[in-house]
């Protein structure tokens, strides 16, 4: 007898040679058992694949929560730690700034809108040679400034440019109006970089000035805005 699955021409041939009626049926019986067990085989396959293909949906499902989570836990660690960063630095501004300050740090200010000009004008690769050339004389804390805008120049994301920054501040312990110079530059990077809006940026530098000092700054930053304004129209 042949061996595996018959065709119906097969079973045919076998039973046309064949007298014995319960020999028939054996084939018949025989081979219809076949077609069952390949056919059981396929489905517990199927069933197999199905649940492997459900297993690993959960799988992936529990690993892109987990991931979720994470960087859910990376963020506020984050966020936390530069919540408590930028309070110790403003610490720092408040206990040392005083009006005789200002002038300083109008300079500075002037300093990032510059850039922020040159670069919306030129490209930022052009802001290079702009930023070695500057010296006390230009602005303060002409160092922090340089090294700020190299790592624009060469790409640097804005979140490393931020943390890069902030390291450089806490580190070299700045108070009073460095302190603020040096906020008024990281932030600066963040304005020169995405070549934003400057009155917006100002509103949130005026944030960092105390109040008993913001009148002085008022004229100033009004100045500025309304320059910005004139200029989008």
């Amino acid at each position: 007898m042949k061996e595996g699955i018959l065709s119906k021409e097969e079973i045919n041939e076998l039973l046309g040679n064949m007298d014995n009626p319960w020999g028939k049926a054996e084939i018949i019986k025989d081979n219809e058992s076949k077609k069952k067990r390949v056919s059981d085989a396929r489905i517990d396959a199927e069933n197999m694949m199905a649940r492997i293909r459900v297993e690993r949906a959960i799988k992936k499902d529990d690993l892109d929560r987990a991931l979720s989570e994470i960087k859910g836990s990376i963020y506020n660690l984050d966020h936390d730690f530069f919540f408590l960063y930028s309070r110790e630095i403003m610490r720092q501004i408040k206990e040392g700034l005083t009006e005789s300050d200002l002038d300083i740090i109008k300079k500075a200010l002037d300093t990032v809108i510059i850039l922020r000009n040159k670069g919306k004008l030129d490209g930022l690769m052009n802001l290079a040679e702009m930023a070695k050339s500057l010296d006390a004389q230009d602005c303060p804390l002409p160092i922090f400034i340089k090294e700020l805008v190299l790592l624009i120049t060469d790409g640097t994301a804005p979140d490393l440019i931020k943390e890069i920054g902030l390291n450089m501040v806490y580190v070299n312990d700045f108070k009073g109006v460095e302190a603020l110079v040096s906020l008024i530059y990281i932030y600066g990077a963040m304005l020169v970089q995405s070549g934003g809006i400057v009155w917006q940026y100002l509103v949130y530098i005026r944030s960092f000035i105390p109040m008993e000092l913001r009148a002085a700054m008022k004229e100033y930053i009004d100045t500025k805005i309304d320059e910005e304004w004139e200029g989008l129209k």
